[in-house]
């Protein structure tokens, strides 16, 4: 459109653009086949789609939102270009998650594996790294779970589609608070311990010397 084609007041524009107006009955019906067309593709993708994403799921979903976004607002556009790329991705997608089911080492590349993040109360600080996370996500999910300090925890996972999975410890161990600093009130309630901890990962340390776990030189009263 050239400049001197914009002028203000000029409403037939500014409503239906350069289409006619009975484009807009147009619309409706595109828009009524896109999205059953939609909700039959993600059917087809199985239930985890809708629940949680993999990878590969959100590329799915983000596919299709860009193949049907131009059938609906380009009147040169076909329908049909549209229902090939859907249909070519959920028969992708299907082959791809039968190949990952036949095969294990497939699957760990497909989808991602888990890793895991706190075991036996203490961080694994070079997991945790690697996944790019940072503690206060970490502790944020684990309070989640009504969990107070480390010692609660026997394993925390980094699932491969990016959730935390908690085992807790059948029996508590004086750990590392997750507690914020700023609550001084809830910090307050718990019980100190005579047992020091390291401020990083949260190991029971025997001295006050630098961590041999993680190499933190910060020391901190364990909690119960």
């Amino acid at each position: 459109m050239k400049p001197e084609d914009i002028q203000w007041g000029d409403w037939h524009r500014i409503l239906f653009g350069e289409t006619p107006p009975l484009y807009l009955l147009e619309v409706v019906v595109r828009v009524a086949i896109i999205y059953t067309l939609i909700l039959i593709a993600i059917r087809s993708m199985g239930k985890r789609l809708p629940a949680e994403l993999s990878r590969a799921e959100l590329v799915a979903r983000v596919s299709i939102a860009a193949a049907v976004g131009l059938p609906i607002q380009r009147p040169s556009r076909g329908l049909l270009g549209a229902a090939v790329v859907a249909a070519v991705i959920v028969l992708v997608g299907r082959w791809l998650a039968a190949w990952a089911y036949k095969s294990r080492r497939f699957e760990k590349a497909y989808q991602g594996y888990y890793v895991t993040i706190v075991q036996d109360g203490v961080l694994n600080i070079p997991q945790v790294k690697k996944s790019r996370v940072t503690k206060e996500r970490i502790f944020a999910a684990l309070r989640g779970e009504g969990i107070k300090h480390l010692g609660e925890v026997k394993r925390l996972y980094l699932e491969a589609n990016g959730k935390f999975s908690l085992v807790p410890a059948e029996k508590k161990i004086p750990g590392l608070s997750i507690i914020p600093d700023w609550d001084a009130g809830l910090r307050q309630r718990q019980q100190e311990t005579a047992d020091t901890v390291c401020s990083t990962c949260g190991k029971n340390l025997s001295s006050t010397h630098a961590c041999q776990e993680c190499g933190g030189k910060e020391t901190e009263r364990a909690l119960l």
